[in-house]
């Protein structure tokens, strides 16, 4: 065999091992760390295995159910920053401040805040109902600076003071925004704006931990508005402009939306100071909040979110409260299961059958 075919044939069997390699390689795993907290005790404490935890790549996460019960936590109370994720309370504190009728304005300032945008353009107008499709489906930075301005001067109106200053209308509003911040318990939490931006100026001391948006959204999740907005993958938006209503049709950054059983929100993050982040909701009966922030991309975010979701919906099953092969009726004439006999209050030595309030009452169990 000459050199020339010698060669030739080493290099293709290289290649086709590194083919096999690529194709046959074991799946990467992601990270479980001895310090990640499940049901209030860590990983290592507990003794739990990788396949006992959420595997995930984000630097602060929680899982936490609409009840508040949290499940999964890593690094949850520390301060950092949230990105767009911010337009959750922007969303909130404007419905918790006016009619959700009221008229937002779009300014120049808005119109060319940059980044992440609607594409509203100065002058534009529309009922804070549809600001919001702007705000929370595209995440639209040039929204959020339109609602903060418009309602901030609304609060300075309302209070007698001077609203003709936009850059004091916003601060107005961002004030408002951690009102509400401390209304709702987030200790952890500062605002400086209304969309999220964090660098040149608006570089500033805000942030957010990941327990603090836990309970952001699941307040935010209670409001009708938020709820039918962010469980859309599409919307349309009608706004005025120069006269005219001008539709506007807006992808969702949730790329869950659809894609993932029962996925109905929240709102998707990401800057250089943030990284990936993001606030999921999803509803199989009832509200589950999967929070991350700080993941290693856009796309991880998304599985991190999945393998919460994942965990919980394999590991915790509702166990019936009452558990018995013997039956009886209660008194509205049902048949029940039969927990105990009881002493009857008049007659010690007669037994009365005793039964659940709720029959059909469970308990959630966490399997390991």
């Amino acid at each position: 065999m000459s050199v020339s075919k010698t060669i030739t044939r080493i290099i293709s069997i290289c290649v086709l091992c590194l083919i096999s390699a690529l194709l046959f390689a074991p799946a990467a795993y992601a990270d479980v760390r001895k310090a990640d907290i499940v049901l209030g005790d860590t990983v290592e404490s507990l003794g739990l295995t990788v396949a006992d935890c959420p595997s995930i790549e984000a630097e602060y996460a929680i899982l936490m159910d609409e009840a508040g019960n949290v499940y999964f936590e890593r690094e949850a109370d520390t301060p950092v920053h949230i990105a767009s994720i911010t337009k959750i309370m922007t969303a909130v504190t404007a419905l918790d401040s006016v009619p959700i009728e009221t008229e937002i304005t779009v300014s120049e300032t808005a119109a060319y805040i940059g980044e992440s945008s609607a594409w509203l353009q100065t002058g534009d107008t529309m009922p804070l109902s549809e600001a919001l499709k702007a705000l929370l489906v595209p995440s639209g930075n040039d929204a959020a600076q339109a609602i903060a301005e418009s309602i901030g001067a609304v609060m300075l109106q309302t209070e007698g003071l001077d609203a003709s200053d936009t850059n004091a209308c916003c601060d107005r509003f961002v004030e408002a925004m951690n009102a509400k911040a401390a209304e709702l318990g987030m200790t952890n939490s500062v605002f400086t704006n209304p969309h999220g931006l964090d660098d040149g100026i608006y570089d500033a001391d805000m942030h957010c931990s990941a327990r603090d948006v836990a309970k952001m959204s699941a307040y935010a999740m209670q409001k009708q508005a938020i709820r039918d907005i962010t469980s859309l993958a599409t919307s349309s938006c009608n706004i005025n402009r120069g006269g005219e209503i001008v539709v506007a049709e807006f992808e969702s950054t949730d790329l869950l939306l659809g894609d993932y059983e029962g996925t109905c929100g929240i709102k998707t993050g990401f800057t250089d100071m943030a990284g990936a982040c993001f606030a999921g909701a999803c509803n199989r009966g009832e509200d589950l909040y999967a929070i991350v922030l700080d993941s290693i991309d856009e796309w991880e975010r998304f599985e991190d979110v999945r393998a919460m979701w994942d965990w919980y919906y394999t590991h915790c099953i509702d166990l019936p409260l009452a558990n018995s092969d013997s039956y009886t009726v209660n008194a509205q004439g049902e048949t029940v299961p039969l927990v105990a006999q009881v002493p009857a209050a008049a007659w010690i030595d007669k037994r009365v059958d005793a039964t659940l309030e709720d029959p059909n009452a469970v308990v959630r169990v966490l399997l390991s």
